[in-house]
C-alpha cells in the first residue's frame, strides 16, 4: 500500500507536460506490445494457414504435371487410330493369323516410334480376340493381352481408356518389358491408355491400341513434379491390395545453408551443388491411409522428410474401376516461410519501436493542429498509390503542411502525365515493334523466293540447251531417216529375191515394222521435246520474282505458268478425282506490275484453292477451279480465283490477311502466303484482295489491280 501511495504522489508532483507524456508513452508501449503480440499470432497462424493451402494448390499442379504424360499417350495414340496402316492390319488379321510381313513392319514402325517419341515401355496394337497383332517390342504375336480388363472394357465401350494400374511384375516380365534395374520383386505402377480402332466405313470397333509408361523407379516424373511447383517434396505410393504402402519414386529438393548457397551462387554444378534426393520415404503412413480413407479429398500434415518440416498434402489416385492404387504426394518446404515470419517479426518490432519514437516526438513538436493536416496528406497518398490518379491532396493552411500538400499536388500531377506519355509510348512501341517483325518475315519470305527463282531459272537454263539440241536435230534425224527408209524400199524393189543372209536379218529385225514405227518413233520424240520446252519457259516465266523493273506484262501468261508448274498437284490422287480448271478469261490488255510477284500471288491463291480441296475431299465429287478474268471501267482489271470446297467460315475469313494466321495444320502452313499476297497486291500495287466464302460453298478471292500505276511505286 505504502509502494503504490509513493507512486501515486510521484506521479501526481510530475509537471503536466510530463504527465501527458509519461501517460502517452505508456499508452504506446501497451498499444504497441499488444498489436507486436497479436501480430505475431496472425502472421504465424496465417502463415501455417497460408502453408496448407499452399500444399493444397501445389498438389494440384503435380497431379497435372502427373496427368500431362498419360494425356500426351492418350492424344497420340487417338491419332494413330486413324492410320490406315494399322485399320488393314486390324482387317487383315481378323480372316488370317499370319500377318502380310510388310505391313506387319510399317505398323510395329509406328509402335516403335510412339514408345521414342512419347518415352514410354510398350505400345500394343490388340484384335477383337485379345490377341496381340503387333508389339512395338520383342515380337508377342498371338499371346492374349488383356491387363486388368482394361481392352475388353474398351472393346466393349468404344471408349478411349486413361488409367493408372497396378500390374505384377511376373506378368511384366513375361512380356519382356524393359523395366528399371532397381525393380526386384515388387508390384508395378504403370500408366496406361487403351484406344479403340474402328473401321471408317462401318464405325465397328476393330482392335485397340494399347500404350504403358511404368512409374516405379522413374525418377523424371517427380523431378517435373518439383520442377513445376518450385522444389520442395514430391513422392508416389503404391497401395498395396493388403493395405500396405511402398514407394514407387521420390524427390527431395537439396536445401543449401544460405551461406553455402552465396558463396557458390556461380558454380551450380553438379560439383558444387547437387538439386535432388531420391527415394526418400515419409516418416509414417499415416497421410497415406487418410488419403485412401477419403478419395477424391486432399489429406494434409506437417510431417518431417529428411532434415526439414514441410507441409504435406496427398490424394488417392484410383484406377479405372475407382480404386486407389497409388497416392500423390506434395511436400512444401516450410524454412523458407520460417525466416520470413521470423524476419517479418523482427522488422515489425523494429518498426513498432520507431513508430512509439517518432508518434512521441510528434506528439511533444508538433500536437494535434499537424495530425489532421498530414492525416489528410496521407490518404491521398495510399489513394494515389492504390492507382487512384485523381486523388489529391486537400490544402488547409498555407503554413508548411499546407506547401506540401501543393507540391504533392503538383507532383501527382506530373507523374499522371508522364504515366499516360508514357502508356502512349509504349502502345507506339508495340505497334512499330509489331510492325518491324511482320516486315522482317515478310523480307525473309521474299528473299526465300527470290533465291527460289534464281535457282529455278538455272535449273530451267541447263535443261534448256540439251532439250535445244535434241529438239534441234530431230528434223535432221526424221530426214535420214526417211532416206534410209526410201533406200531400203528401192533395194527390195530392185532385188526382190535377197540372199538367205539378208533374208534372214531381215526377218530377224522385221523391216515392215521399223519402217512404221521408227517415223512414229520420231514424232513422239518431239512432242516429248516440245512438252519440255514448254514446261522449262513456264519456269522461267514464273521464276522471275527476283525482277525489280517494273513493265507491263501478260497476266494470262502467268497464270498458265503457275498452272504448268501446279500441273502434278492438279492431277487426280488416292482421295480424289483430277482437279478440272476452268478458264473464263477477258479481253484484258497488258498491265503494269512486277511480275514476279504477281506470279506469287497466283500461285499462293491456286495452291490454297487445291489445299481446300484435298482437305475436304468427303464432300467434293468433281473438284474444281475457276479463273475468271476481265477488264472493269477503263484502267482496272479484276482476277477472280474461285474453288467448290468447304468455304471458310466468315469470323476465320476476317483473319486470313493477317501475319501467321493459319487454319493448316502445324508444320503444313506458315501463315505468311495471304499476308504477303495482300502486301504485294494493296502496297505494292495500288490494287486490292478480298475473300467471299461461307461455309459449304466454297470460296472465291478477288484481286483488282490497276492497269496503268498513275503514282510513283
Amino acid at each position: 500500500m505504502t509502494h503504490k501511495s509513493f507512486l501515486v504522489r510521484w506521479f501526481y508532483n510530475l509537471p503536466i507536460r510530463r504527465k501527458q507524456l509519461t501517460g502517452l508513452f505508456a499508452s504506446e508501449i501497451i498499444s504497441t506490445i499488444g498489436l507486436v503480440g497479436v501480430g505475431a499470432i496472425l502472421i504465424v497462424t496465417g502463415g501455417q494457414s497460408i502453408l496448407f493451402h499452399q500444399a493444397k494448390s501445389e498438389l494440384i499442379v503435380s497431379q497435372m504435371s502427373y496427368d500431362i504424360k498419360i494425356n500426351q499417350m492418350g492424344f497420340g495414340f487417338r491419332g494413330q487410330s486413324d492410320n490406315i496402316a494399322i485399320i488393314n492390319a486390324l482387317k487383315e488379321s481378323k480372316g488370317s493369323r499370319n500377318l502380310n510381313p510388310s505391313l506387319q513392319k510399317q505398323v510395329k514402325q509406328i509402335l516403335q516410334n510412339e514408345i521414342t517419341a512419347r518415352e514410354i515401355e510398350d505400345a500394343v496394337l490388340v484384335g477383337k480376340d485379345l490377341r496381340v497383332i503387333v508389339n512395338g517390342k520383342t515380337d508377342k504375336s498371338g499371346e492374349i493381352y488383356n491387363p486388368n480388363n482394361l481392352v475388353s472394357k474398351v472393346l466393349e465401350s468404344n471408349t478411349q481408356i486413361k488409367t493408372t494400374e497396378i500390374i505384377n511384375e511376373k506378368e511384366l516380365y513375361q512380356r519382356d518389358l524393359p523395366l528399371p534395374s532397381e525393380v526386384k520383386g515388387e508390384d508395378i505402377l504403370i500408366r496406361y491408355t487403351v484406344t479403340p480402332v474402328q473401321d471408317p466405313k462401318t464405325g465397328e470397333v476393330l482392335g485397340a491400341l494399347l500404350s504403358g509408361d511404368v512409374i516405379n523407379h522413374q525418377s523424371q516424373i517427380v523431378k517435373q513434379i518439383l520442377n513445376a511447383t518450385g522444389g520442395g517434396y514430391s513422392a508416389i505410393y503404391l497401395h498395396q491390395s493388403t493395405g500396405k504402402f511402398s514407394l514407387v519414386t521420390a524427390a527431395l529438393e537439396r536445401r543449401q545453408h544460405r551461406e553455402n548457397r552465396d558463396k557458390n551462387l556461380n558454380q551450380r554444378n553438379e560439383k558444387y551443388y547437387n538439386k535432388y534426393r531420391f527415394n526418400v520415404p515419409l516418416e509414417n503412413n499415416f497421410l497415406l491411409k487418410l488419403a485412401v480413407e477419403k478419395p477424391g479429398q486432399v489429406a494434409t500434415t506437417r510431417l518431417k522428410v529428411g532434415n526439414n518440416t514441410y507441409t504435406i498434402a496427398a490424394q488417392s489416385i484410383n484406377n479405372f474401376a475407382k480404386q486407389p492404387v497409388a497416392v500423390l504426394v506434395r511436400g512444401t518446404p516450410e524454412r523458407d516461410l520460417n525466416l520470413l515470419l521470423r524476419d517479418n517479426l523482427f522488422v515489425q518490432g523494429v518498426v513498432a519501436i520507431i513508430a512509439l519514437a517518432i508518434d512521441i516526438g510528434l506528439a511533444i513538436l508538433l500536437g494535434r493542429a499537424i495530425v489532421y493536416p498530414i492525416k489528410c496528406l496521407q490518404k491521398a497518398a495510399q489513394d494515389f498509390s492504390t492507382g487512384d490518379l485523381q486523388a489529391r491532396a486537400e490544402v488547409i493552411a498555407q503554413d508548411e503542411i499546407g506547401e506540401l500538400a501543393h507540391s504533392f499536388n503538383l507532383m501527382v500531377e506530373q507523374i499522371a502525365r508522364r504515366d499516360r506519355t508514357i502508356l502512349q509510348q509504349m502502345q507506339q512501341l508495340q505497334g512499330t515493334l509489331e510492325q518491324l517483325q511482320n516486315t522482317q518475315n515478310q523480307l525473309i519470305q521474299t528473299e526465300k523466293m527470290s533465291g527460289l527463282g534464281q535457282m529455278v531459272a538455272g535449273i530451267a537454263h541447263e535443261i534448256n540447251n540439251p532439250v535445244n539440241f535434241i529438239y534441234g536435230n530431230l528434223d535432221y534425224a526424221k530426214e535420214y531417216t526417211q532416206n534410209l527408209i526410201e533406200l531400203l524400199q528401192i533395194y527390195q524393189i530392185k532385188y526382190p529375191e535377197p540372199d538367205s543372209t539378208i533374208k534372214a536379218k531381215v526377218e530377224a529385225i522385221d523391216v515392215d515394222f521399223l519402217q512404221k514405227d521408227l517415223p512414229k518413233l520420231l514424232n513422239s520424240m518431239e512432242v516429248g521435246s516440245e512438252r519440255i520446252k514448254e514446261i522449262v519457259n513456264s519456269l522461267r516465266n514464273f521464276s522471275r520474282v527476283d525482277e525489280a523493273e517494273f513493265k507491263a506484262v501478260n497476266i494470262h501468261e502467268g497464270i498458265d505458268n503457275t498452272l504448268i508448274i501446279l500441273a502434278n498437284r492438279l492431277k487426280e490422287n488416292i482421295d480424289r478425282p483430277e482437279i478440272d480448271v476452268i478458264k473464263e478469261y477477258g479481253n484484258i490488255p497488258l498491265v503494269e506490275c512486277y511480275a514476279g510477284q504477281i506470279n506469287q500471288v497466283f500461285m499462293n491463291l491456286i495452291s490454297n484453292a487445291i489445299d481446300a480441296l484435298n482437305e475436304h475431299t468427303i464432300n467434293v465429287h468433281s473438284p474444281k477451279i475457276w479463273i475468271y478474268t476481265e477488264r472493269l471501267k477503263s484502267n482496272w482489271i479484276v482476277i477472280k480465283i474461285k474453288d467448290n470446297g468447304q468455304g471458310i467460315d466468315r469470323e476465320v475469313s476476317s483473319k486470313l490477311f493477317e501475319p501467321f494466321f493459319t487454319t493448316k495444320p502445324v508444320g503444313k502452313g506458315t501463315g505468311l502466303g495471304l499476308s504477303i499476297s495482300y502486301q504485294i497486291v494493296v502496297e505494292k500495287h495500288h490494287g486490292s484482295i478480298s475473300c467471299n466464302s461461307n461455309l459449304g460453298e466454297g470460296t472465291e478471292f478477288v484481286v483488282k489491280i490497276p492497269i496503268q500505276q498513275t503514282i510513283e511505286l
